[in-house]
């Protein structure tokens, strides 16, 4: 991860009309403590909580008053359960299926645009790796819920916190290169 933010941060110095911005960071000790939380039921995931703890959550600032891939506060995740009727394609079988089996009960981390747009990035709480890590799952208020796109190397459902801000990292360069 720490490639991928000097990437970003390279990226935004040469920009006058973006800027990075973080949020305090969180101990280990703060980040372990939420997992004591009823609503969490489960560790935060390490690559996760590595990057709290060293940066901080973190936004893109583009200026008067817009914001971009905002992060909330650790502490102030919740629960999404979306219901199947909200998807596009609402009333397929399989999509309801994919949602109570992909998703169930997920902890929402991050927006993807900004807070007035319901599309976000979540953990799935039950995914779970022996190394602690969980999967990073998309829901997109107008789109198929699915899992996001595995990196050639992961296997499936590995899709991690790391994985996930590498091509986050990938995706503001190219939208903002424009």
């Amino acid at each position: 991860m720490a490639k991928a933010m000097a990437r970003l941060e390279s990226f935004i110095e040469r920009r006058d009309d973006l800027r990075l911005a973080f949020d305090r960071t969180w101990s280990r000790a703060e980040l372990e403590a939420l997992a004591e939380k009823e609503s969490y039921g489960v560790a935060l995931p390490p690559s996760y909580c590595h990057f709290i703890h060293t940066y901080g959550p973190m936004k893109l600032d583009r200026g008067g008053g817009m914001e971009a891939y905002p992060m909330v506060q650790p502490d102030m995740m919740f629960g999404v359960s979306p219901d199947a009727d909200d998807a596009c394609g609402a009333g397929d079988e399989e999509l309801e299926e994919q949602i109570d089996v992909s998703l169930g009960n997920a902890l929402f981390f991050q927006y993807q645009s900004t807070e007035w747009v319901q599309d976000f990035f979540c953990f799935a709480k039950d995914s779970a790796r022996d190394d602690g890590e969980l999967t990073v799952i998309r829901y997109w208020h107008d789109e198929v819920f699915e899992n996001c796109p595995e990196p050639a190397s992961a296997s499936k459902h590995s899709y991690t916190f790391e994985d996930h801000f590498c091509e986050l990292v990938d995706e503001i360069i190219s939208e903002y290169s424009r």
